[in-house]
């Protein structure tokens, strides 16, 4: 989807938008991975080499030290439970976006007066954590150049991967494990939808395949036996 959405919006003259924002969901490639995850991505965690990001870190909310009430600061976290900690093969498409990501970032840094964090692969101008409130508006900018009406959320991004996973025959266990879903229900529970559609053309691919099958052997049924050739009349003496 979001792929779509930056051709779209380079085809009408918008250009590439801001890669600091953008790259969480345009060339990230890493459809299992929550907002949060992706966002507190470290360069660290990725080998690109052998296409591999080990997701062990979330972003989130940390109360401001020597400040009382709700006052926030974006900091990072271990990820939730020990099935969030995982290590997801990335897309090959995704890679080279991410090379020319951290050769443009590293530009950057050269740059900047101060950079806070090299560490991160998606970084303000100063090197600090994405807030996501930004992400999100710069994706609903980006939606919104592409024509679409939706009140798109980030972890729509999350939701289209699985479905594209569904919808292209990938089984209902390995799609729930790549999403890091304890249960396997809970994957079937909130693709019901689409499951219900993966049914129905699994069955109209298995007549298909039966069909081509048995046909031939029905034909062959049907066709009369060819006539037997008449002996050869015995030569005269």
């Amino acid at each position: 989807m979001v792929e779509a959405i930056l051709a779209k919006t380079r085809a009408r003259g918008g250009g590439h938008p801001d890669v600091r924002r953008a790259a969480p969901d345009a060339c990230d490639g890493r459809p299992p991975a929550l907002p949060g995850e992706t966002l507190a991505a470290a360069w660290s965690d990725n080998d690109l080499d052998s296409r591999r990001w080990h997701i062990s870190r979330s972003i989130t909310h940390l109360p401001v030290p020597g400040h009382a009430g709700s006052q926030r600061t974006l900091g990072v976290k271990s990820t939730k439970t020990s099935a969030s900690d995982a290590v997801i093969a990335l897309p090959p498409i995704a890679v080279e976006p991410l090379r020319g990501h951290r050769a443009e970032q590293a530009r950057q840094q050269r740059a900047a007066r101060s950079w806070r964090d090299p560490d991160l692969v998606f970084a303000s101008p100063v090197g600090t954590l994405l807030e996501p409130r930004n992400v999100l508006r710069d994706l609903k900018r980006l939606a919104a150049a592409a024509g679409s009406t939706r009140n798109v959320r980030l972890h729509d991004l999350r939701h289209t991967a699985a479905s594209a996973l569904l919808a292209e025959g990938v089984g209902i266990a390995v799609t729930s494990k790549l999403l890091r879903h304890t249960r396997i229900a809970t994957t079937s529970d909130v693709y019901s939808h689409l499951l219900a559609e993966v049914r129905e053309e699994t069955a109209s691919i298995m007549d298909s395949r039966m069909r081509r099958i048995l046909d031939p052997a029905r034909r062959r049924s049907r066709d009369p036996a060819p006539a037997a050739e008449d002996a050869p009349s015995p030569r005269a003496p």
